[in-house]
């Protein structure tokens, strides 16, 4: 008897030791796919990667994610977005039931009413209802574990855990500790979906910024444009005249036409100017582009505000060969509203003036844009990058241009700074001529 005793008690030792050590392993996988999906940028690339982690560890031989989603007629539907197996064990990925699964129709209500609540679908297939066990045999699944995903306070799907061998059985333990994993799983796709919301929201705001910018032009580019219509309505007239009266002196018409040709391609510069303000260039390819013909058209567009108001714009000469890789519609917006902004700080002052000035070193260029404005206070200095901070009236000013145009010098791994030296207000770009592999 004493014997057996010692027996069992070593028994009894090396089991709880077991449960220790598969505890410990459990408790260190849920740390790793923690750090994992709070630290994943690319989440869909994350998540096969955790699955099988869990897989692993709890010793299926499937592990899934399901995703619910609605029919356009109402019914609550739910397809498999992730899988990893074991060895050996055939894949459910390509199943066609398990995309656009209807519960309801599939007999499979009672899922929705315990996942739904935050239960556990838990337990031998073999004792499931009948509608149940017709999905879950044929993938020869013996006994699953169903954990519930809650994002944004409702029922986002589930993570699934498949045994096809017999001795494979989850303890309460493990079956909470799983849980806690699904809700690490949630909560990276909360973030994910938040991320995706705030995306959304600063492209509105940038293309509102985009708006409210060339709605400030309106008026100064129409009367760039009426300029030259009005040069070629008067050539067009003197070469009718020509024509009419039988004239045919060449040196004459080649002087009318290239006047009128001259003007063509003003108001084409013009329109090219609006047309790349008004267009989102963020999924644009970083090319090879003129500085000054990224500058040029950049002015194209605003010039004629700055002379309605009898602002001076002096503006350095670039050379003509001097390019650096960019997004070349995003750096003329960011360029456009630094030349707002300047426009705004100085159009009620005495002095009234704005220069654009150029430096170049053998791997970057510099841009400096300083407005006759008095420097900013240091309280002011610190907060002009912010979103939505303003000096301005509220109806002129929407707090954004200088954020946008901050982003967008950044991502092109350069800077935007306030020269804080300055006696005047002044702005200095600094951008790399080449970029470097991680902003391609």
């Amino acid at each position: 008897q004493c014997i057996v005793g010692l027996f069992r008690d070593m028994t009894a030792q090396k089991l709880a030791e077991a449960e220790a050590r598969g505890r410990e392993q459990f408790l260190m996988c849920l740390a790793e796919i923690s750090t994992e999906l709070l630290a994943a940028s690319d989440l869909n690339g994350a998540l096969p990667k955790v699955l099988e982690r869990l897989r692993e560890v709890s010793g299926a031989d499937r592990c899934y994610l399901f995703e619910n989603h609605e029919d356009a007629s109402g019914p609550l539907l739910t397809s498999q977005r992730f899988e990893v197996c074991a060895p050996g064990v055939e894949p459910q990925m390509e199943n066609p039931d398990l995309h656009g699964f209807d519960y309801a129709a599939g007999g499979m209500g009672r899922w929705v009413q315990v996942l739904s609540d935050g239960g556990v679908i838990e337990g031998a297939v073999a004792a499931f209802p009948k509608p149940e066990r017709d999905i879950l045999e044929p993938q020869r699944i013996l006994r699953i574990l169903a954990l519930p995903l809650h994002v944004g306070g409702k029922w986002w799907g589930f993570v699934g855990f498949d045994a096809c061998r017999p001795e494979v059985v989850w303890s309460k333990e493990h079956a909470g500790l799983l849980s806690s994993a699904a809700s690490a799983i949630s909560t990276a796709i909360e973030r994910k979906q938040t991320e995706q919301i705030i995306a959304e929201q600063q492209a509105k705001m940038a293309a509102s910024a985009r708006l409210s910018s060339l709605g400030a032009m309106a008026s100064g580019v129409a009367h760039e444009i009426n300029n030259p219509l009005a040069i070629i309505s008067g050539g067009s007239e003197q070469l009718e005249e020509l024509v009419g009266n039988g004239f045919a002196d060449p040196g004459r018409i080649a002087r009318i036409t290239a006047t009128i040709s001259r003007n063509v391609a003003r108001i084409q510069r013009i329109v090219r100017g609006l047309r790349n303000l008004s267009r989102d260039g963020a999924s644009e390819e970083f090319r090879a582009a003129s500085l000054r013909n990224v500058l040029e058209d950049t002015l194209e567009v605003c010039r004629a505000r700055f002379e309605a108001r009898d602002i001076a714009l002096d503006v350095c000469e670039i050379p003509p060969e001097l390019a650096l890789e960019c997004r070349s519609v995003q750096l003329s917006q960011a360029l456009l509203n630094l030349l707002n902004n300047a426009h705004d700080a100085v159009e009620n002052l005495e002095q009234k003036w704005v220069r654009v000035a150029f430096d170049d070193s053998d791997d970057s260029v510099e841009l400096s844009v300083t407005d006759s404005g008095q420097g900013l206070p240091a309280k002011l200095a610190d907060r002009i990058f912010e979103p939505f901070f303003t000096t301005k009236p509220v109806p002129k000013g929407t707090g954004l241009g200088l954020s946008i145009a901050k982003g967008i010098i950044e991502a092109h791994q350069g800077e935007l700074t306030l020269d804080a030296d300055s006696a005047n207000t002044r702005f200095v770009v600094r951008l790399p001529k080449r970029q470097s592999a991680c902003a391609r």
